[in-house]
């Protein structure tokens, strides 16, 4: 250590500098390595959704997000649905599903789906 004040002061400044630069570097490096959320939907969205099946035929929409049982844990509980608007002609055996907001399925509908 230096013997005059003056120099003390300076060692210690630089001293001080050094660390506060690490610790910085630190909590940034920590800070950068947390994973982003998942994207959430725009506070208000509209879904409009028109289909027409005749014959054998089907149609499936869904306006907001189809979820499984492992990522419906994921989902956000509010999916920021604002103003839904569905229309549908059927005819013959045909079938027509419209959901303005999630779907979430589970195995037992993939297995129906499969009967199909």
């Amino acid at each position: 250590m230096p013997d005059a004040e003056a120099d003390r002061w300076v060692v210690a400044s630089a001293f001080a500098t050094a660390m506060a630069t690490v610790a910085a570097a630190a909590v940034g490096w920590w800070a950068g390595r947390e994973q982003p959320g998942l994207s959430l939907p725009s506070a208000e969205r509209t879904v409009s959704q028109r289909a027409t099946a005749s014959g054998h035929g089907q149609s499936v929409q869904v306006g907001g997000n189809q979820y499984s049982p492992h990522t419906a844990s994921f989902a956000s509980a509010d999916s920021g649905l604002g103003q839904v608007e569905q229309e549908a002609e059927v005819s013959d055996d045909a079938s027509v599903t419209q959901v303005g907001g999630d779907q979430y399925k589970g195995a037992e509908d993939d297995e129906q789906q499969s009967r199909r």
